[in-house]
């Protein structure tokens, strides 16, 4: 209709799908369209979801002045692109009480439902994630990108947490995980660029590794990290690194925790810090693969350095 005054200085602002009404619930507009939670996304705002949603495209945010909340509110959120789904770019966003699913996604290790990029912090708290590729990344050659996971659990087929290590390399990265539990056919930690790190009492299944530390600064707290590979193939997986240089990602020596690197690439020093932590090579074949495997790289400065108290337990051996 029609705005009528004679008054000056009147800011008339358009929101896209906006209907009149706004419920607000703790400072989240309540959604009950793909429609109303992609329009308020795109506005910067906070959501809580009324229902179940699927969104088939990617989100972005960039330079959001204010955090972006995604209360899930007990409800599914289903990525149902084949790409990376929602990325953070100078932004602070999280996602928290519900249940992610991102399982479109397209067959690549380089590929993440969720990316941190410059001065970002992605937060998911009290999630249920599930995924045929990786979660959640470091996007590559980002600046200070935080990943923090709180009372979650992620479930995917690559890695639940990882750094992307395309130089050059990201700087200034920090994972902060807490009380929860990550499992994937793969390796659930992968963490192959200089990085702080941080895990307090969580669980790690992984098939190829529970974690691969390839570089930074590593610390497992009351954390319980799990390998397990059960393939017709075991023996020539076990002996394949033995004499040859390592790969890109996780391949690499499998274990409990694979630590270090052989390879002309990852040029950086390692430091691993475990408290009262068990590492284990577990399954049919576990006397196949170490508790720890750990391998430095050669120049000064750049080698691997493993602390840990008399609380850890190594279900394994270290090689």
């Amino acid at each position: 209709g029609n705005l009528l005054t004679d008054r000056t200085g009147i800011d008339v602002e358009v929101v896209p799908g906006f209907n009149g009404t706004e419920e607000i619930v703790d400072g989240k507009l309540v959604v009950e369209t793909v429609e109303e939670l992609s329009a308020a996304l795109e506005a910067g705002r906070s959501v809580m979801l009324a229902e179940d949603m699927t969104l088939d495209g990617y989100i972005g945010f960039d330079s959001n002045e204010d955090e972006v909340i995604i209360d899930l509110n007990s409800r599914t959120l289903t990525f149902s692109t084949t790409g990376t789904a929602l990325l953070a770019d100078n932004s602070d966003v999280t996602l928290e009480n519900g249940t992610i699913l991102a399982d479109h996604m397209d067959n690549s290790t380089n590929l993440a439902a969720i990316c941190v990029q410059d001065n970002s912090t992605v937060t998911l708290d009290n999630i249920t994630m599930e995924t045929n590729s990786t979660a959640i990344f470091v996007y590559q050659s980002s600046t200070r990108a935080r990943i923090e996971v709180k009372d979650s659990k992620i479930d995917a087929t690559y890695f639940c947490i990882g750094t992307n290590a395309t130089a050059p390399s990201a700087a200034n990265a920090e994972i902060v995980v807490e009380n929860s539990e990550l499992t994937s056919d793969e390796t659930p930690l992968l963490i192959n660029i200089p990085c702080d790190a941080t895990l307090t009492e969580c669980k790690l299944n992984g098939v190829s590794q529970g974690a691969f530390v390839r570089g930074g600064n590593v610390v497992f707290s009351g954390c319980e990290i799990t390998q397990a590979y059960e393939g017709g193939d075991y023996e020539s997986v076990a002996d394949k690194y033995d004499d040859t240089n390592w790969g890109s990602g996780n391949y690499a020596p499998l274990a409990g925790i694979t630590v270090g690197n052989r390879s002309n690439d990852y040029q950086y020093p390692t430091r691993l810090t475990l408290y009262n932590t068990t590492v284990s090579a577990s399954g049919s074949h576990a006397d196949y693969f170490p508790a720890v495997y750990t391998y430095a790289n050669q120049d000064e400065g750049l080698g691997v350095t493993i602390d840990y108290d008399s609380d850890c337990r190594f279900d394994g051996t270290f090689e």
